[in-house]
């Protein structure tokens, strides 16, 4: 994680903010997938806050994908339901707009937690 951590200062020394964002998230997945929700959660806040700050809403879709996914697996189901809506309103103003995977993909999740938290049956 180190290293990471160095690529993603140097990331943004060099202004390069979507790719510093997208290195956030990445290794908030990779933290998430060992079981280290707190650790994976301070990513995914620093990755959420360059996305607004430099108007990425690719960077903080993903971000607040993910931040509500650790909510959810922490039991805060309010605030899962509302990153995972943030996250959605994120991918449809997100820069590549042809792409609806991204879309798809919040919308799955979405859907889970709505069935998970009994506000769809």
């Amino acid at each position: 994680v180190r290293l990471q951590d160095r690529r993603i200062e140097l990331l943004g020394m060099m202004e390069r903010f979507r790719d510093q964002g997208e290195a956030m998230s990445n290794a908030a997945e990779h933290l998430l997938d060992a079981q280290k929700r707190q650790e994976a959660e301070g990513y995914f806040v620093r990755a959420r806050a360059v996305g607004a700050a430099h108007g990425f809403f690719s960077v903080e879709c993903t971000a607040c994908l993910g931040l509500g996914r650790v909510a959810m697996l922490e039991g805060r189901h309010e605030e899962c339901l509302e990153l995972m809506r943030n996250a959605l309103a994120a991918s449809s103003l997100r820069e590549n707009e042809s792409d609806t995977m991204m879309e798809l993909e919040v919308l799955r999740h979405l859907t889970d937690a709505l069935f998970q938290t009994r506000q769809i049956d």
